[in-house]
């Protein structure tokens, strides 16, 4: 996918002033984030010998059912988490990704906790809560498109949530190195809530509002157009300034919810031009510096969510994520 160009519909986000990652929800039946996995929700095996499966369509079975937690064989991806590179990861039937895969923690029992929690190993990516108890429920990955583009998925299929089933994927997407939390399908009888979120380490984790409970919002379907996710991008400075200075540039808050202030102290910003794009490089705001090294922006019409902030001239261009917040 385009990694600079994003758009959603609102529905509140997470920071923390000690957060490495932030994430947006898509609850609106977004369908999958990316363009190249339109695979359906179905069991990744099956024991009708007949029937369609997961495995059957060219994912990797690796992890079966199991009675109890237990890891995953150790796989292999190219990543950066939290800013450092990664090269391994391993996953729990419990619904644990981890890249620190030297760890001897034993998988997490099946009972969530808000985040960061003493359970999880460092590098872990949740949607924990969820079990592989039943006869066709597993862990399968495949990874979608070509280079610099791919999308790396790991699909837990046809797991448990109390008598009913659930399906989620975490996808990893190379070049942006953002990760997402993909709810995909379940039936009408599940039972129990999950922990949705990012452990960095012991002292660090972000998990969405409403963990240890959230609840699965996704259709019973399993089709991908009603699908819903939650993206995590990882921050840049902190939370009151997540974009820091642009060569030189200073834009504040961001998040902003009303007036953006864009400051410099260079010569050449007395002759530039600003934009603001949404998901399809379209403008929807733009202007001039009007030889002034400090001006404010105001941007109440512009919708929550997330833009790219654009400055440019002729022999110059920087972007950047700009957040608009509803608060």
């Amino acid at each position: 996918m385009k990694h600079l160009f994003y758009f959603f519909i609102y529905i509140g986000f997470n920071l923390s002033t000690t957060a490495q990652y932030y994430y947006i929800p898509y609850l609106n039946d977004q369908g999958n984030p990316g363009q190249h996995n339109t695979q359906i929700s179905i069991q990744a095996v099956n024991s009708n010998a007949n029937a369609s499966s997961l495995v059957k369509s060219g994912w990797t079975l690796i992890q079966e059912s199991s009675a109890t937690p237990v890891w995953s064989p150790v796989q292999t991806l190219a990543f950066e988490f939290n800013g450092h590179p990664v090269t391994q990861y391993k996953v729990s039937t419990s619904g644990i990704l981890t890249f620190d895969v030297n760890s001897i923690t034993a998988a997490p029992n099946t009972i969530p906790e808000n985040l960061p929690s003493t359970q999880l190993p460092d590098k872990s990516v949740c949607v924990w809560g969820i079990n592989a108890i039943g006869s066709d429920d597993a862990i399968v990955n495949k990874t979608f498109g070509t280079a610099p583009e791919q999308e790396h998925w790991v699909f837990f299929a046809s797991f448990s949530l109390g008598p009913g089933f659930t399906y989620w994927s975490i996808m990893l997407e190379e070049g942006s190195n953002d990760i997402y939390i993909v709810d995909q399908r379940q039936s009408s009888d599940i039972n129990g809530g999950l922990t949705l979120g990012i452990q960095v380490d012991n002292s660090v984790g972000v998990d969405v509002t409403g963990s240890p409970n959230v609840q699965p919002v996704s259709g019973g379907t399993a089709v991908s157009s009603d699908d819903n996710y939650y993206h995590f991008i990882k921050t840049v400075q902190s939370t009151h300034d997540l974009i820091g200075k642009l060569s030189g540039f200073d834009i504040s808050p961001n998040p902003c919810s009303g007036q953006l202030r864009l400051t410099s102290n260079r010569d050449e910003f007395l002759d530039m031009e600003w934009k603001i794009l949404d998901q399809l490089g379209k403008t929807v705001m733009q202007g001039k510096s009007s030889n002034q090294k400090t001006f404010l922006i105001d941007t109440d019409k512009l919708s929550s969510g997330l833009y790219i902030f654009k400055l440019q001239n002729e022999d110059y261009t920087e972007q950047r994520r700009l957040i608009k917040s509803s608060y």
